[in-house]
């Protein structure tokens, strides 16, 4: 067999199991549906429906605001992308995938955050990218909750 034909049957079998890897683990079919909570303070939450459109809202601090997306395969490869649309003039657009990190079920993400600019010289400044993960338990204390400390919910993010 030739190298060419060994590499394409190597990814098809990759991709007919939709194999993901994670620091070692091997992902299970993702459950977006419910509450997810990111490193950076803010929550998420998600309804997915079968057809993999996504909504639900972005929580920073008390308020929320919708959020709109789509997942690649709901019942298999893990890769999606959303977007929050602020009334303070500026939108967050999401794209990521979903992970089992360590036993942990995380969705890594890349984010813009793209804020109205007043002329057209500044808008390249008002634009920032970033990462931001999400699991299920919170990973930053409050003052009314600090975080748990068992192994399966530490307070730190597991990216």
């Amino acid at each position: 067999m030739s190298p060419a034909i060994f590499v394409t049957f190597l990814l098809a079998v990759v991709s007919m199991y939709q194999v993901q890897l994670c620091h070692g683990q091997a992902s299970t079919t993702p459950s977006y549906n419910g509450t997810w909570h990111s490193h950076l303070g803010a929550n998420i939450t998600i309804t997915l429906n079968p057809s993999g459109f996504l909504q639900g809202q972005y929580f920073i601090g008390e308020g929320g605001v919708p959020v709109v997306g789509l997942v690649n395969s709901p019942a298999g490869n893990s890769t999606f992308g959303f977007s929050a649309l602020f009334v303070d003039h500026y939108v967050m657009t999401y794209n990521g995938e979903y992970k089992v990190c360590n036993g942990v079920h995380v969705l890594l993400t890349t984010f813009t955050f793209k804020t109205s600019a007043e002329t057209c010289a500044q808008s390249a400044g008002s634009t920032r990218i970033g990462t931001e993960c999400f699991t299920r338990f919170r990973q930053v204390p409050t003052a009314d909750e600090p975080c748990p400390t068992d192994q399966h919910n530490p307070c730190n993010s597991p990216c």
